[in-house]
């Protein structure tokens, strides 16, 4: 069920996003596709909170960047959520960033997560190679009253947008500790 607090720490996250499009100069480049609908390989809808694709993409495509976020929903189910995302999207979603929001202590907790290769530590038949893929948390922040661990908190680029950055003012979407605090002062309202 929509409440704000699940629902505003994601749709307020979103607004920095807009902020970030605006100054690296991608404002129209990287589109919401809001709240759509996408089918997984095992047949299962899904919904994110907030999602963004490149221009570039059609509409029906899937989003490279996924939000979810939950209030009553654990950080582990959030986690899976994650998976989900990028397991189930045959890897055309590349970052997904969830959001947990603790409200009764203050307590925000942002991961951006991305399937990453990394060397296979044991070699079986769904597994031959030197290398696999996995699902890896690659960044993390967590905001408790007046204080930001973990920052700043990276977007890649490259990842969101499918492309290298081509300009000067391109580059990674940074949230760095000053903004993470306005950012829960937001979501808090105070």
């Amino acid at each position: 069920m929509a409440s704000w607090p699940h629902e505003g720490p994601h749709l307020i996250f979103t607004d920095l996003i807009t902020q970030k499009r605006q100054q690296i100069g991608i404002s129209l480049n990287l589109l919401p596709v809001g709240q759509t609908k996408y089918k997984g390989k095992e047949k299962r809808l899904k919904m994110a909170d907030s999602a963004y694709q490149p221009r570039s993409r059609k509409p029906s495509d899937w989003p490279m960047l996924v939000f979810e976020c939950g209030y009553s929903e654990s950080l582990k189910c959030l986690r899976q959520d994650s998976r989900w995302w990028l397991s189930n999207s045959d890897g055309k979603v590349k970052v997904v960033v969830l959001i947990k929001n603790k409200p009764a202590v203050r307590k925000l907790i942002i991961e951006a997560w991305e399937i990453k290769e990394i060397k296979n530590p044991r070699v079986i038949r769904d597994h031959p190679g030197p290398t696999r893929e996995t699902v890896v948390c690659v960044a993390g922040v967590e905001i408790s009253g007046d204080r930001v661990v973990g920052a700043p908190f990276k977007i890649d680029f490259e990842k969101a947008m499918l492309r290298k950055p081509n300009k000067k003012k391109e580059k990674d979407f940074v949230f760095t500790k000053r903004e993470l605090l306005a950012y829960s002062r937001a979501v808090w309202r105070t």
